[in-house]
């Protein structure tokens, strides 16, 4: 396990350097760019800097084909009104959740709210949730301050962000519950952003701290439902329009060899992008 969680954290390494290149190159190019050269630095394991972190991880059952359930508040009521809590003992690392909002589940504005991939801070009143519903995906600003201000985190009180989308998307049949006046304020803390397609598997939404007129994300070049490929693509997303507005597309490639980039992105304080793999084609 040792040897695996060194070579994995090599692997990441590698990609930062490879991605901290592709972010330089694409300032000055079209909406869409195919980039022909390799988009990893050549590197050496040997002479990598290694990251001194603790492995919190549990291990994915994937033999059995209940993986998931619903929490036990959503269970009795689409409109919960209080927290949920989870507390897991397995694996390495104690952990314990507590929810703190109930984001949109049913239909509204036309989309299916169902089905959120991944989620960003700017800051901590505000943030952005991509969603995906078939092959579209958008993404949803939330200002938590307002939010807040309207007791949308108090337990009693949580149901009010999907009662509000709930309400608005059926004005006809709910018509005074839509001109209710927290209601409506809630839902001007809500702003949605156009839809969008080859957004990947959606799950790789960040903020990189260097450039706050943007987010990031990352997919594959594979259909749905198999996600994990040497083919990939970054893209940029305007935060004012809440729309991508830069792609470059590319391959995890190097003269070491290939290797298949996984669903996840993040940035540190100084700019710098990082991604995982799940499994190395060539070395």
């Amino acid at each position: 396990m040792e040897r695996k969680s060194k070579f994995l954290r090599r692997l990441i390494c590698g990609l930062a350097v490879g991605l901290v290149t592709l972010g330089l190159v694409d300032s000055a190019l079209a909406a869409t760019y195919t980039q022909k050269s390799n988009a990893l630095s050549s590197y050496s394991a040997s002479k990598f800097k290694y990251v001194s972190n603790s492995n919190y991880y549990l291990t994915g059952n994937f033999t059995t084909k209940k993986q998931y359930s619903y929490a036990s508040g959503y269970k009795k009521s689409t409109f919960q009104t209080r927290p949920d809590s989870v507390n897991y003992k397995k694996g390495n690392k104690k952990v314990s959740f507590k929810s703190s909002y109930f984001l949109p589940v049913t239909k509204w504005k036309g989309l299916s709210w169902g089905n959120p991939q991944s989620f960003a801070m700017t800051s901590a009143n505000t943030a952005y949730v991509l969603c995906t519903s078939g092959s579209y995906a958008w993404i949803t600003r939330y200002n938590l301050k307002e939010l807040r201000a309207l007791g949308a985190t108090k337990s009693g009180k949580m149901d009010m962000i999907r009662r509000a989308t709930f309400y608005n998307a059926n004005a006809k049949k709910y018509p005074t519950q839509n001109q209710n006046t927290t209601y409506k304020r809630a839902l001007k803390a809500v702003k949605v952003g156009p839809k969008f397609k080859n957004f990947g598997h959606g799950q790789s939404l960040a903020y990189n701290p260097k450039d706050s007129s943007h987010l990031w994300f990352v997919g594959t070049g594979l259909v749905a439902g198999n996600h994990v490929s040497t083919k990939a693509n970054v893209q940029r997303v305007k935060i004012s329009t809440l729309k991508p507005d830069k792609k470059i597309n590319f391959r995890f490639k190097s003269k070491s060899g290939y290797i298949a980039g996984g669903l996840n992105l993040a940035f540190d304080k100084s700019g710098n992008a990082y991604l995982d793999s799940k499994l190395v084609l060539a070395v």
